[in-house]
């Protein structure tokens, strides 16, 4: 009976070291000199912004947006040593080197997010379209995003700038020209401008 209770305790001690919670970094030595993190959003069918932020160990940072994202054209900036190695510890934390290459969530009008990290042993990139790499990856990619907005970026065009005053005068008029034809004037009793 003894026996019994001795190899049901050492089943469950087993057992239970085998479920633990945080994941254990699968990484050889090579994978902890990271020197490159870079963070890619494509936009879905729809209106949302599209941008790429790479981040390097030597403390250099690039920029570039389209037309829908915060910040559009090239920029550069500075990544203090301290801000690149907490996130290359929390991707090691994370286990990034032993996510899948691509996941996929069941949605379809979803941005993809790609996530890269260059290290002495060669590049890993994950695709994570509509949020299906789960909670570790999704952990990663806003902290990157988190690194890009303290940046203090640095226009590399003057393109960049004039485009950005364009969008702004489009999205202006683009706006008053809704409210003016959803809005009927004083006096007319058409239904938001349509007619009778």
């Amino acid at each position: 009976m003894a026996s019994h209770r001795m190899l049901l305790l050492l089943f469950a001690v087993v057992l239970s070291a085998n479920c633990s919670v945080a994941p254990k970094p699968s990484l050889t030595g090579e994978r902890h000199e990271i020197s490159e993190i870079t963070l890619q959003r494509s936009g879905s069918w729809g209106l949302k912004s599209e941008y790429r932020v790479t981040f390097r160990k030597d403390g250099t940072a690039e920029y570039q947006g389209d037309v829908h994202a915060k910040l559009k054209g090239k920029y550069r900036g500075k990544i203090s040593n301290d801000q690149f190695e907490q996130l290359a510890r929390l991707i090691i934390a994370n286990d990034f080197f032993s996510l899948e290459d691509k996941y996929q969530a069941l949605l379809t009008d979803i941005d993809m997010v790609t996530t890269s990290v260059v290290y002495a042993g060669g590049r890993k990139a994950v695709e994570d379209f509509g949020r299906g790499g789960g909670e570790r990856l999704t952990q990663i990619e806003s902290e990157i995003d988190k690194t890009a907005e303290l940046i203090a970026w640095e226009t590399l065009n003057e393109q960049a700038t004039k485009d950005q005053q364009r969008s702004l005068i489009f999205e202006s008029r683009t706006r008053l020209s809704l409210r003016n034809w959803l809005m009927p004037m004083k006096g007319d009793n058409s239904e938001a401008g349509l007619g009778s």
